[in-house]
């Protein structure tokens, strides 16, 4: 949570600001150039959660990385169903897991 929050609640408070000021030409090339650094930092978060995913040789990890990717990149699905499937995962296995080492 606090990895999260907060950025969810700038980025929120942002987004409904974002309107008003979208018209505004400075603000429009700003948004604009940084949009390579995002892209960026989204790349490099991508590749150093996948290549943890790969080195740790789970295979239900590796299957849930590649459904995430096909859903998002050739079926269309919002990426909020896919954070929240993979949610439901996440917790479906460690309520396992727990319960075999009990």
């Amino acid at each position: 949570l606090g990895t999260v929050l907060p950025p969810f609640l700038i980025l929120s408070v942002i987004s409904v600001c974002y309107e008003a000021f979208r018209s505004m030409t400075l603000i429009a090339l700003m948004l604009e150039g940084m949009q390579a650094g995002v892209a960026a930092v989204i790349a490099c978060v991508t590749y150093e959660m996948g290549n943890g995913i790969a080195k740790g040789g789970d295979k239900m990890s590796l299957l849930i990385m590649a459904g995430a990717f096909v859903a998002a990149c050739f079926m269309n699905v919002n990426v909020i169903y896919i954070i929240l499937t993979c949610i439901i995962f996440g917790v479906v296995r460690t309520l396992l897991k727990r319960r075999k080492e009990a």
